[in-house]
């Protein structure tokens, strides 16, 4: 399940377990076209708020192997969140960093109780 949630004036994307899951030396041709076309249909419900996120919340899971970053990827570049956050990332932390490195708009959060406080700019 994910949410996308308006709290006041900010709009934030939690994705849950969302993700374009295909597995790295496992996944069939199949399995991977049949992830890849609903992860894409997911991504159209949600384009009508595209640039309006401020924050999201998506999962770079590591076990996936090579195909690790590839749904944040699609995400960030769909909906352009002001920020992302990646999470589920098994402790991987330099997974995170290498990630936000490549990414102007990802927060790399890598310990356990960390915070930061974001600044966008008001949608009213």
């Amino acid at each position: 399940v994910s949410f996308l949630v308006d709290v006041g004036d900010r709009r934030v994307f939690h994705a849950g377990d969302l993700n374009l899951w295909h597995w790295e030396n496992e996944s069939t041709k199949e399995e991977i076209e049949e992830a890849t076309a609903w992860f894409e249909r997911i991504l159209r419900e949600l384009a009508p708020y595209a640039g309006t996120v401020d924050a999201a919340f998506f999962p770079l899971d590591p076990r996936m192997g090579e195909n690790t970053g590839a749904g944040a990827c699609r995400f960030n570049e769909v909906m352009r969140p002001k920020v992302l956050i990646p999470m589920h990332f098994q402790g991987d932390s330099a997974l995170v960093e290498r990630f936000a490195a490549q990414h102007d708009n990802v927060l790399a959060m890598t310990r356990r109780g960390q915070s930061a406080r974001i600044e966008t700019p008001s949608r009213r």
